[in-house]
């Protein structure tokens, strides 16, 4: 199984009620936290790779199947990938690398859960420790009208009512780890689920304070009417602000 870099399973406590984003005074402050850090991220470059996977029986085990590699700009909220590469062939934009692949680790998917036209609602469900810091816990659900989450495949199109996990910092209030997976699928489409998640931590830029950027991420998704599923892990390597010469330096744990 993938490691999660969790310390241990959240502890136990009594079941909540789903609440709006407005009641809960910690994801309240989350939302503010993300919602400051969005506006505030520098220009960057970074080294993608995705070794992606496969399997017909994904309890017994995955097979790789190749490794994507690009160079990725982050600029003025937008990402941009060059020096793309599938093994050692050179292909000229993400679009032709072919099968399943994934982007927009960077903002969109916090952004998604806490903008308020999403109509998220969240239950806490407990603590835990994620890379040696201290979070709460809250399970989420957005409803498929609500749903910015573009799922493309074989030429189809679809935006999937979701939910899932996110493990908020005590300290920071910012998004340690998010999990989320789609509900219901169409019987008609190709991917009868996609599940995807993402760890951060404190990465510093060249730059006084850290910023919080994505690490690894996972997208797993499996075919309708089959046992056949594809996982896609993904590495972001060798942070550095533009212009920098400095590579990645991670802040030490509490």
């Amino acid at each position: 199984a993938p490691s999660t870099g969790r310390a241990a399973e959240p502890a136990a406590e009594p079941i909540q009620a789903y609440v709006p984003i407005e009641e809960d005074p910690i994801i309240v402050k989350a939302r503010a936290a993300a919602a400051e850090y969005a506006g505030s991220l520098p220009n960057f470059f970074c080294r993608q790779l995705t070794t992606r996977y496969d399997s017909e029986r994904p309890k017994d085990g995955w097979q790789a199947h190749d490794t994507i590699a690009a160079d990725l700009a982050y600029e003025n909220g937008h990402e941009n990938y060059t020096n793309i590469k599938v093994g050692s062939k050179t292909v000229k934009s993400m679009e032709e690398v072919g099968g399943n692949w994934s982007t927009g680790e960077f903002a969109s998917m916090l952004d998604e859960v806490f903008d308020p036209d999403s109509a998220t609602t969240f239950r806490k469900t407990g603590q835990d420790t994620i890379n040696g810091r201290s979070a709460t816990t809250f399970k989420f659900e957005i409803s498929r009208e609500r749903s910015g989450w573009r799922i493309s495949d074989g030429g189809q199109l679809y935006y999937p009512a979701m939910r899932g996990t996110i493990w908020i910092d005590k300290e920071t209030s910012r998004v340690l780890r998010l999990e989320k997976e789609t509900r219901n699928m169409p019987l008609l489409f190709p991917l009868v689920k996609v599940e995807v998640a993402v760890d951060y931590d404190f990465v510093r830029l060249s730059t006084p304070q850290p910023f919080l950027l994505p690490i690894t991420s996972e997208v797993l998704s499996c075919e309708q009417g089959s046992t056949h599923c594809v996982r896609n892990r993904i590495e972001f390597r060798n942070y550095r602000k533009f212009g920098a010469e400095s590579g990645i330096t991670f802040d030490e744990k509490q």
